[in-house]
């Protein structure tokens, strides 16, 4: 029988140790006679290895070691320690430090000798490397206690287990590493540690390593890119998450903004041109701008304020491109740049396009509802009215390659956002318009169906004088005027022409308003109901009104909990709208 090993060798300086079993004759055949009597031993002890191994493994993996150790008392040299005992040759140390089985983990370690916690799995990892990519720091400590060297053996594609841990961002096995030794880490493990640091956000560990090796801000990964490149492609909000506070309560910068201020001064001191760092391998200034890190721009331009004026192979500056993706933060910092702002924004493209024309064409997404799709054209009105206070007057009305003015661009571009608009508002005024009238013609044959009666002489109401009957006139009266008027409001918007200056105030305000009429129409119709229980039922025990008065309230909840986002939606467009029409003159004028 061939050796049971437990894994290949990845490391040439670390070959794989193999265990020798005791031999199975496979070569006896199961014919008759008294032949089956020969072969039964060779085959009994077959089954017995791998019974064995299946019942280690299950005793690796729930941790029970009562069991492991019935086992091993009928291995008296500990082969069944030192042998692979899954389809993955992995050793009952691999099988237990993957299941995180600690005390388990330890009283193997204790039978085991140092070079038994080098052996590897099929994919060449031992079970520290497991251990590292865990992250499971206290088996991790217990076998370097054992085998100091574990730090030292690379595993699945000759990595270390500190880069594992790493590239699996466990960050606490990372740091419990690094700070053991780092005599073995070459300069090419120090520069794959650190990029691969960014790119999981362990900007701590990343920090630790640049302090020790400042020259790494200017090194490239395998991609060509430096730090600076990696950093631009982050979110702007890793550079200003939650701060801590150090003993003396001064509040301390968040780890990328660290790590991205020491980048940035090791450039300095090593006197490269920020200008060429940018543009190789790609333009870092354009990634960031289109993916809206603002905090990294800001960052960059305070230091190097030359990079305003940077512009990509189509002629676009950083504010060109935040246009162009909706990158309003971004595009924002253009008010910081003082008085290069008005040049930049005169700027046009290799298309005749100022930042002008990119705001009114500003995307060509299609928005997921009409909602978002009114949303989106006020966004990109406020988009346009700051553009053109940048513009001289005389450059608001130039015409691009294809000849149209930003305002013509701007109209052009809207065609199928105003038609679903215009869809979505007709369907919910319908809709609303309808609720409104059930609730009108509902309270309206309420008021000449008193509670109680009236009196059969003169027709007034017997109940007259009780001061419920007098909450449920009022209330009956609001709820059939409210309705009313409400749907008076969404009438308006189904005879409306639904132009585009309409979606930019009168719309919005005309459905708010139908909206909140309905909700009060709703409110004053409960209480109505609920003054007649009252008045009917008054003699009765109060706890049957009080319920009906409690499920009443129900669908007055439910209003306010489904209508609330499109009532805040409305709101937000209107209070923007304003700015819009403090422009007297030039594009926003209508």
């Amino acid at each position: 029988m061939e050796p049971i090993t437990a894994g290949s060798a990845a490391d040439p300086e670390n070959p794989a140790r193999t265990i020798e079993l005791p031999e199975i004759d496979e070569s006896a055949t199961f014919s008759q006679g008294s032949q089956n009597q020969n072969d039964a031993p060779s085959r009994s002890h077959e089954i017995s290895i791998h019974s064995k191994f299946a019942a280690l493994n299950s005793s690796a993996v729930n941790g029970d070691w009562r069991e492991a150790k019935r086992l091993l008392r009928d291995d008296p040299q500990l082969v069944l320690l030192r042998t692979a005992i899954t389809e993955l040759q992995e050793t009952a140390l691999h099988v237990a430090t993957g299941e995180r089985q600690v005390y388990f983990v330890v009283k193997l370690i204790n039978l085991m000798k140092p070079e038994d916690l080098t052996l590897r799995d099929r994919n060449g990892n031992t079970a520290f490397c497991i251990a590292a990519a865990d992250g499971s720091i206290q088996i991790a400590n217990v076998m370097l206690e054992k085998n100091k060297n574990l730090l030292t053996i690379r595993g699945f594609q000759n990595m270390l287990p500190l880069f594992m841990a790493v590239l699996l961002g466990k960050k606490e096995m990372s740091m419990f590493l690094y700070g053991l030794d780092t005599f073995y880490l070459t300069s090419q493990d120090r520069t794959g540690l650190f990029f691969q640091s960014i790119k999981n956000d362990l900007y701590d560990f990343a920090l630790r390593l640049l302090n020790d090796k400042p020259e790494l801000a200017l090194y490239r990964d395998e991609d060509e890119d430096t730090a600076l490149h990696v950093l631009g492609r982050k979110p702007s909000s890793i550079f200003n998450q939650q701060v801590k506070f150090s003993r003396n309560q001064e509040s301390i910068p968040a780890p990328a903004l660290q790590l991205l201020n020491r980048v940035r001064n090791a450039t300095k001191q090593h006197f490269v041109d920020i200008k060429d760092l940018t543009k190789y391998s790609s333009n870092l200034l354009f990634d960031a701008a289109r993916l809206g890190n603002s905090r990294f721009l800001e960052e960059l331009i305070r230091s190097y304020p030359s990079l305003v004026h940077e512009f990509d192979t189509k002629g676009r500056s950083i504010f060109h491109v935040a246009i162009l993706h909706r990158q309003t933060s971004v595009f924002n910092l253009i008010h910081k740049i003082g008085f290069h702002k008005e040049i930049i924004a005169a700027n046009v493209d290799d298309d005749g396009n100022s930042m002008l024309h990119l705001a009114a064409k500003y995307s060509d997404q299609s928005p997921e509802t009409a909602l978002s799709s009114a949303a989106l054209e006020m966004q990109k009105e406020l988009i346009i009215f700051r553009v053109e206070k940048l513009i001289q007057p005389s450059l608001r009305g130039a015409k691009n390659a294809d000849g149209l003015t930003p305002r013509e661009l701007f109209a052009s571009d809207h065609t199928s956002l105003q038609r679903s608009g215009a869809l979505w508002m007709n369907n919910t005024a319908t809709s609303c318009s309808l609720v409104a009238t059930l609730i009108a013609t509902v309270v309206f044959a309420a008021a000449f169906t008193v509670p109680g009666g009236a009196d059969g002489k003169t027709g007034t109401p017997i109940l007259l004088k009780k001061t419920l009957f007098r909450v449920f006139a009022i209330s009956d009266a609001i709820a059939l005027s409210s309705s009313s008027f409400s749907i008076l409001m969404f009438l308006s918007i189904l005879t409306s022409g639904y132009t585009q200056s309409q979606f930019y105030r009168s719309l919005p305000l005309k459905l708010m308003i139908g909206l909140l009429a309905l909700f009060i129409s709703i409110l004053f119709m409960m209480i109505t109901f609920s003054s007649t229980y009252f008045l009917l039922h008054h003699d009765q025990s109060l706890c049957i009104p009080t319920l009906t008065v409690v499920f009443v309230s129900v669908p007055i909840s439910l209003f306010v909990l489904l209508q609330y986002p499109l009532l805040r939606d409305m709101f937000h467009l209107i209070r923007r709208s304003g700015f819009l029409f403090l422009s007297k003159s030039g594009f926003l004028s209508k």
